[in-house]
């Protein structure tokens, strides 16, 4: 039943990132898609190019995939110079361009599953119906469920295989993806109870997938968008000493990795410490950048983790996805003045759902700080008193569910306010 709902979900939303997301990796096999966009900018003010090249390189191989089993409608890339709304109102574009989603899914919930001795399938279950999960992957589109998944393995392969080879390149694979994985990788060489040398052969095996990869796309072009794109963002946030400007997500990643060096030989690594250290890293880029609704993915994985050892933590979660659900329905810009629901009703023109127009909320500061100060409080400093696994139970479970059913019952009230 999640699967067919979450299927359905993705064939009748849509969203503009994916438009670039799909359009340009189309080209991947016929120009370098960095200097495509570079060249090809004037034609298509739609088309945009700020990813790491592994995403680029991947989706291609899907799309020829797709274009091989005859499964996407011939031409849906090139109707035109620029076919967005043939593309992002073609349901069989939706369905097709997520599908892979799925599979992601899917397997991140087996996976994050295998990190518990008990009660697995409710917790490949409370994954599964993950509303953030669902919503980035199958309302928005974007592919974070990719380098999610990967950062998973690699807490799998850490904690439950003792693989650390393994465990670099995972991680160096999800950065590969997305570079924010990346943010993980000094903390945890720095954890691991090994000489700086072999530590750094495990940081260089992380970076061998990046570094292949970025050998088929190099040019200026595409560093001038890495430069200028999502990734610099962490960086603007700060104050200014004299004439020059100190910035907070450096200066506070800077002290947690001093911090973690005093601390590391005399914190007990076992599962919950380190998850709450590594989720404490995370949680410091969530307090310094602008705040999109796919950040949080990368985040829940150890809220969940650390969660498993206090049913007082566990029952919160719901409370932070429903803050997350309110930030996308009601500051979250461009949800629903791009036409979310046009696939399914041509007449949609948009509902402006942006009820608050502070500048510093609208900026994502607002609900960065106040996810990330409930995920640093609520996890991360908490003492944990034993290493036991929480059981969870039916009613845990159906709490889990409750910001997914009432996001979806607001759903079903905003199409039927709609007239259709």
């Amino acid at each position: 039943m999640v699967v067919v709902g979450i299927m359905l979900i993705a064939s009748i939303f849509s969203f503009p990132d994916l438009f670039s997301l799909y359009y340009v990796p189309h080209f991947t096999f016929n120009f370098n898609i960095y200097e495509f966009v570079r060249n090809q900018k004037e034609n298509c003010q739609w088309l945009d190019a700020t990813y790491p090249p592994l995403y680029y390189l991947y989706t291609g191989i899907y799309l020829k995939a797709l274009n091989w089993l005859g499964v996407l409608k011939n031409g849906v890339f090139e109707t035109n110079m620029c076919p967005v709304a043939e593309m992002l109102w073609s349901q069989s574009f939706l369905f097709w361009v997520k599908f892979h989603y799925l599979i992601w899914h899917l397997l991140s919930a087996w996976v994050f599953s295998k990190l518990f001795d008990k009660k697995r399938f409710e917790w490949f279950l409370i994954w599964l119906i993950n509303p953030v999960a669902i919503f980035v992957s199958f309302v928005q589109g974007q592919y974070e469920i990719i380098p999610t998944f990967f950062t998973i393995l690699a807490i799998y392969l850490f904690f439950k295989k003792k693989h650390l080879w393994g465990t670099a390149l995972a991680i160096g694979i999800a950065g590969g993806f997305k570079n924010f994985p990346f943010l993980l990788l000094i903390p945890w060489v720095m954890i691991i109870n090994k000489g700086w040398l072999t530590k750094l052969k495990y940081v260089l095996l992380a970076l061998i997938p990046y570094i292949l990869v970025f050998g088929l796309f190099k040019s200026p072009a595409y560093l001038t968008a890495m430069m200028f794109s999502e990734n610099s963002k962490m960086l603007l946030t700060g104050f200014s000493i004299g004439e020059g400007n100190v910035s907070v997500y450096l200066l506070l990643y800077g002290l947690s990795l001093l911090l973690l060096y005093f601390w590391s030989d005399k914190v007990k690594m076992n599962q919950a410490n380190v998850g709450k250290i590594l989720c404490w890293f995370y949680a410091i880029y969530f307090l310094t950048t602008f705040w999109f609704p796919q950040r949080l993915l990368f985040l829940i994985p150890f809220l969940l983790l650390t969660s498993s050892r206090s049913r007082k933590i566990f029952n919160t979660l719901p409370i932070i996805y429903l803050l997350f659900f309110g930030y996308t329905w009601l500051l979250f810009p461009g949800l629903f003045d791009h036409n979310l629901l046009i696939p399914i009703l041509n007449n949609f023109q948009g509902i402006n759902y942006r009820m608050i127009e502070l500048t510093w909320i609208r900026t994502g500061v607002f609900t960065a700080m106040l996810t990330s100060l409930l995920a640093v409080v609520l996890i991360t400093f908490r003492k944990v008193k034993n290493d036991k696994v929480i059981e969870i139970g039916n009613s845990d479970l159906w709490w889990q569910l409750a910001p997914l059913l009432i996001y979806l019952a607001a759903l079903a009230v905003a199409v039927a306010a709609t007239g259709s």
